[in-house]
């Protein structure tokens, strides 16, 4: 009997995330920007990029939520429709990117 494949990630994460700027390629729904945007605090942010219009419109549906459930004067999260490889082009400086 053959067994199933593993995989292993290896996750690296700063001690201190505040002030952070990640990149969520492929955000979908925006449920992992969310979390982040939690995790880099008001004077972080996060970009979430997607190409599908359904999932954005779900992910924009629920920025006010989350920047008054996490006690943020605006929120810290953005999204934007694209193909994962188009960020390089828009001259932006990430922290990290998952």
């Amino acid at each position: 009997m053959k067994s199933a494949a593993t995989t292993t990630a290896v996750v690296w994460w700063p001690l201190s995330s505040k002030g952070l700027r990640i990149l969520d390629l492929g955000s979908g729904s925006g449920r992992d920007a969310y979390t982040l945007a939690a995790l880099v605090g008001e004077s972080g942010s996060v970009v979430g990029v997607d190409m599908t219009d359904e999932q954005l419109e779900i992910a924009n549906r629920h920025l006010d939520y989350h920047a008054e459930a996490f006690g943020y004067k605006a929120s810290n999260v953005e999204f934007k429709k694209a193909i994962s490889k188009s960020w390089m082009n828009w001259g932006w400086k990430i922290t990290a990117s998952i």
